[in-house]
């Protein structure tokens, strides 16, 4: 998740460096939407590996276990944008 916040930190400096031009609040949107999207992808990935290894007794644990670091991650992922220009930004 520190990926995640190391991307938006990023992806804000950008917009924040462009902002004098016209397409610098759009491109920092347009890249915010694409890193948002790849994030979630690769996390997929990773969590079922992860999940995997963890050797779950029953198809219950595993599916709640999978479900639970899915959810967690794409919360994070998808609103903290959000949250950053709530409570960080000035």
């Amino acid at each position: 998740m520190s990926i995640v916040g190391c991307c938006v930190t990023g992806i804000f400096i950008y917009k924040a460096s462009t902002s004098s031009s016209f397409f610098g609040p759009i491109s920092g949107a347009i890249l915010n939407a694409i890193q948002i999207r790849v994030m979630n992808i690769v996390y997929e990935l990773i969590a079922k590996k992860l999940n995997d290894w963890e050797n779950h007794e029953t198809e219950l644990d595993y599916t709640n276990n999978l479900s639970v670091k899915l959810f967690l991650f794409k919360f994070v992922n998808s609103y903290i944008s959000l949250f950053y220009i709530c409570f960080l930004k000035q």
